[in-house]
């Protein structure tokens, strides 16, 4: 609601204002009420109402005396000025102090509407530019952290503020078009930077093409694009932070990193590090948290699933991703998204 201040030496004007404002059920309150200048100034000191209505003759003080001394403690506030009087030097002194509104008196419905409307598309205006300015300043901490994060190897919030960020970008770029540009910008912007902060590894690198998000139908299949492709990063940065671990492990995880689209599980692996198969399930999974079999897992559909988004078949994507029998695929992508292969390609396209 817009706080509004109602100032007129009659009494029933000030009333009948009230009234009407409620019985055309705009969007105001009256928060403060007064019949002279002086009580006028103190109630708007204490009130601070976003708009004034205020009478021009007033005791005490007149309305745009009241209107200069209002601006020097609230220099945002909407006035609005109601006069019997129609003399040039009101109306031009009115506007000279940036005055909003001019409403001659009698007072009727039909001009307090128009009056009131104008300033209600005005003040959300505002309301909508300093609320977007906020989310603006806000987005830039976010990517801020995430690029400090990211140049750290520290994975455990990225995720969260990520999501963040896309809320606040949904409210300030409410078409699917600009979306989906802010959002390829962004992902585009934390890869250079994991990129660059990790150039001495061996890393894949892959920057997303924004053919890929073109083809998403609404905002929630650009999120669930670029937080794939972020799960991913997210995936190498583990990697690497297992560095001050076991170089066993490492070994592997490097190798997952750019094999896994060949057909290999645990027991190939052992073999690889000359190592017992049950020694090194324990190990994997006391060095990474999760075992070995899921990440490799997780690896393939995080992948499978950037396939289908790019249009691949769903039986040249299961090859692609190490699953050499496409039944077997369809059952574990549906074990882990809630749905077949198809049913996620069909849904995103």
């Amino acid at each position: 609601m817009i706080r509004l201040a109602v100032f007129d030496d009659e009494y029933v004007v000030v009333q009948g204002v009230e009234a009407m404002i409620r019985k055309m059920e705009l969007d105001f309150e009256v928060v403060g009420k007064a019949y002279d200048g002086n009580t006028a100034f103190d109630v708007v000191k204490e009130v601070r109402p976003d708009v004034i209505m205020t009478d021009i003759r007033m005791p005490g003080m007149d309305g745009l005396q009241l209107i200069e001394k209002v601006k020097t403690i609230l220099p945002d506030a909407c006035c609005i000025v109601i006069s019997g009087y129609q003399e040039f030097e009101y109306a031009r002194t009115a506007l000279n102090l940036g005055v909003k509104g001019y409403i001659d008196k009698p007072i009727t419905m039909d001009k307090v509407k128009k009056v009131f409307e104008d300033i209600e598309i005005d003040f959300k205006r505002k309301q909508e530019i300093m609320s977007n300015d906020q989310h603006v300043d806000r987005i830039a901490q976010l990517t801020d952290d995430l690029t400090q994060e990211i140049k750290e190897n520290s994975f455990m919030g990225i995720e969260s503020k990520m999501q963040e960020i896309q809320k606040l970008h949904r409210k300030i770029f409410p078409e699917l078009e600009s979306y989906k540009l802010e959002s390829y910008k962004l992902i585009c912007i934390l890869l250079g930077v994991f990129y660059e902060g990790h150039a001495a590894h061996e890393i894949d690198k892959h920057f997303p093409s924004f053919k890929n998000l073109e083809m998403t139908i609404d905002q929630d299949g650009v999120d669930e694009y670029i937080m794939i492709i972020l799960e991913s990063m997210i995936e190498k940065m583990k990697i690497l932070n297992t560095g001050t671990h076991h170089q066993t492990i490492i070994k592997i995880l490097e190798h997952i990193t750019h094999h896994y689209n060949e057909d290999f599980g645990l027991n190939e692996m052992a073999d690889m590090v000359d190592m017992n198969p049950n020694y090194l399930s324990n190990l994997f999974k006391e060095e990474v948290g999760i075992s070995f079999v899921k990440y490799l897992t997780n690896i393939r559909i995080d992948r499978a699933k950037e396939l289908l988004l790019e249009g691949e078949k769903v039986v040249q994507v299961s090859k692609k991703v190490g699953f050499n029998n496409y039944r077997y695929f369809c059952e574990i992508f549906k074990r882990y998204e809630g749905k077949t292969p198809s049913e996620y390609k069909g849904q995103r396209r």
